[in-house]
């Protein structure tokens, strides 16, 4: 069942411009502000869980040999995922039921599934070539579809994007589901708009190779087009947060005066 949406995520959602049609510059300004976005999201309390999830566990796991996650990382990843999204109490105690020798040989597993992925292949491939990986992670209590994206994303950013409600939301014809099918669409959307955005950025900056076109070598991949859809449905309502210089940023009604 999709969850309700609040009257905040209904005017993040539906009262700001689409992001999915817009060009590179103003995907990069969202993404540019999911740090904001988390900051400011419920008082601040998923910035600690956040900032643990990309600046510890991910370069910690790719650093052992071989990669995999401990039980108590999985819990602590479940706290993210649920500080971060829709609050699910049990969520945590059923990941904490998972034996810490199984926790490691599963995530090693579909780590391995993960990494002999090719990068750069067509996105249907790439997606299906994920689910075996995802149905390994999901055999784990307490990790659905969106929970084994997370830790998918934590080897392969490159091509898994965390299955949040809210970039699920942000990709046009998709509807919230917990299941695989429904993260198969929502990845294989997102590696299109990978692709997209990194021959924008090569375009209108030849010598950046596909690199965030503001020079922050900063390459878009699957897990900022996330970030940036994630920034979007929570900011896009607020008049601060919108991209200077462009006239569709301003209400309609100021619009209307400069036309007459």
């Amino acid at each position: 069942m999709a969850p309700k949406r609040t009257a905040a995520s209904k005017a993040a959602a539906d009262g700001g411009r689409s992001l999915w049609d817009s060009d590179e510059a103003e995907w990069r300004h969202w993404k540019h502000l999911y740090g904001a976005a988390i900051d400011a999201y419920k008082q601040g309390k998923a910035k600690a869980l956040d900032s643990w999830y990309r600046d510890e566990l991910i370069p910690s796991v790719k650093d052992r040999d071989p990669p995999h996650m401990t039980g108590d990382e999985l819990v602590r990843l479940v706290e993210w995922k649920v500080t971060r999204g829709k609050f699910r109490p049990n969520l945590s105690k059923l990941a904490a039921s998972n034996g810490a020798f199984l926790v490691q040989r599963t995530t090693e597993r579909a780590f391995v599934q993960l990494r002999a992925i090719e990068e750069g292949g067509e996105a249907a491939q790439t997606t299906r070539l994920s689910v075996d990986a995802m149905q390994t992670l999901t055999s784990l209590k307490g990790v659905g579809p969106a929970t084994a994206s997370a830790i998918a994303a934590v080897v392969r950013p490159d091509i898994v994007p965390f299955t949040s409600d809210e970039a699920v939301q942000g990709v046009p014809g998709l509807a919230v589901k917990y299941d695989i099918k429904t993260f198969q669409k929502f990845m294989s959307r997102i590696l299109e708009k990978v692709a997209a955005l990194r021959a924008e950025a090569a375009t209108s900056k030849p010598d950046s190779n596909g690199v965030d076109s503001d020079g922050d070598g900063c390459e878009w991949t699957a897990l900022r087009v996330e970030e940036a859809l994630w920034a979007h449905h929570h900011l896009s309502g607020m008049p601060e947060y919108q991209r200077e210089g462009r006239e569709d940023d301003e209400p309609p009604a100021k619009r209307e005066k400069k036309q007459h």
